[in-house]
């Protein structure tokens, strides 16, 4: 369970009303005004503060520094909510408030949950799990058994069915995102089983074996890429994975021909090179001129390629980002999401400055800021 102070932001509220915060359990409680917040601060200790920089009687800065400077209220974590592009004044303020991290909007759904559970230590993902629908039969012999899967990666996939499977440990999986379209057919090993959490049917985990090269080739097609609906009507593409040789975009054009709004979600790309980068151009340069698209999530290996490459942008923008950080007290790497929105005019100079999770030390910009914040200078 986790406990926070929100000051009366719509925004907020959509964000906490996500999966992620109601599979996690949230109690919160509204504060209308900077005294309202500091009142409910010292009679219920909420584990965390969320405040909007305007508030009615003053201003979220500083009733982060009066929380952050009363001994009683050691150790609560306080986001800052803002709405707009910094400036240096705002960052200055930022800095003398002594806040733990700054979330703008509007932002990605799911976004605020990643910034309250690195703070706060709670599980996360760095991308969403791929659990692409697809047609999933099992054979062993002459038995066909229908599965729902639930997890899928170019190793291996994670299935639900109606039976248990028993004693099987040799069988064959096909997999197909529709009749009409390419199936990965490969003998798989039964890594293990147990009864799903619904208390409805079996959840197995399979390992795939002795995969040949095409049938590879497809799975990595079918674990490359999600289509699920965002908000407003966008469609969200979660893409994970490499971009290399074996990478083939062409199934996803073809998936995006009418798609009007795309917010792709680029937090699982592991490794980006020339020839990925060949595919990447040529998929949003496939994209119908009517659709409008924009990056989320954006993982440390595409950034360095967006910062390079004009044409991997497209006609898109970058709206949150993972960046690079290293606490030298503690010895300790991290990566801490930031919103394109909250990055200043000075950024390639003076990147965002953060408190480790272990030690409380500073953490450490891990790059050059002028390399790694040049996709700036590129995006519409």
């Amino acid at each position: 369970m986790i406990t926070l102070l929100v000051t009366n932001n719509s925004a907020v509220f959509r964000q906490l009303g996500s999966r992620p915060f109601q599979r996690l359990g949230i109690k919160y409680w509204v504060a209308t005004s900077g005294a309202e917040a500091l009142e409910i601060m010292h009679r219920e200790r909420p584990a965390m503060a969320l405040l909007d920089a305007s508030l009615p009687d003053t201003d979220g800065y500083e009733v982060c520094q009066k929380i952050k400077a009363d001994p009683a209220l050691h150790g609560t974590r306080v986001m800052m909510v803002l709405g707009n592009v910094l400036s240096r004044e705002d960052l200055a303020r930022l800095g003398r408030s002594g806040c733990d991290d700054v979330f703008c909007i509007p932002a990605p759904s799911e976004e605020l949950y990643q910034h309250v559970a690195r703070l706060m230590g709670f599980p996360y993902r760095l991308s969403r799990r791929i659990s692409v629908h697809l047609k999933v039969q099992l054979q062993n012999g002459t038995r066909m058994i229908e599965g729902r899967l639930l997890n899928l990666s170019r190793t291996g996939a994670k299935i639900g069915v109606g039976e248990k499977l028993g004693t099987v440990r040799e069988l064959y999986v096909r997999l197909a995102r529709s009749e009409h379209e390419r199936a990965a057919v490969t003998q798989a090993r039964l890594v293990w089983e147990r009864e799903a959490a619904e208390g409805v049917g079996y959840t197995i985990g399979l390992e795939f074996q002795d995969v040949e090269p095409q049938t590879q080739r497809i799975i990595d097609g079918l674990a490359l890429y999600e289509l699920s609906p965002g908000e407003d009507g966008a469609t969200v593409v979660t893409i994970q994975g490499d971009f290399c040789e074996s990478t083939d975009f062409a199934d996803l054009v073809r998936h995006l021909v009418e798609a009007g709004k795309i917010e792709f979600d680029l937090a699982g790309v592991r490794y980006v090179n020339s020839w990925g980068v060949r595919c990447w151009v040529g998929l949003l340069e496939a994209l119908p001129e009517r659709a409008e698209y924009a990056f989320v999530r954006v993982s440390t290996a595409f950034v360095m390629q967006a910062g390079m490459v004009a044409r991997v942008l497209g006609r898109g923008r970058i709206l949150s980002l993972f960046a690079p950080y290293h606490c030298d007290k503690c010895d300790r790497s991290d990566e801490r999401l930031l919103q394109t929105a909250s990055l200043g005019p000075d950024v390639r100079r003076d990147p965002p400055h953060f408190r480790c999770g272990e030690c409380g030390g500073d953490l450490a910009f891990d790059d050059v800021p002028q390399r790694y914040f040049a996709f700036l200078s590129r995006s519409v």
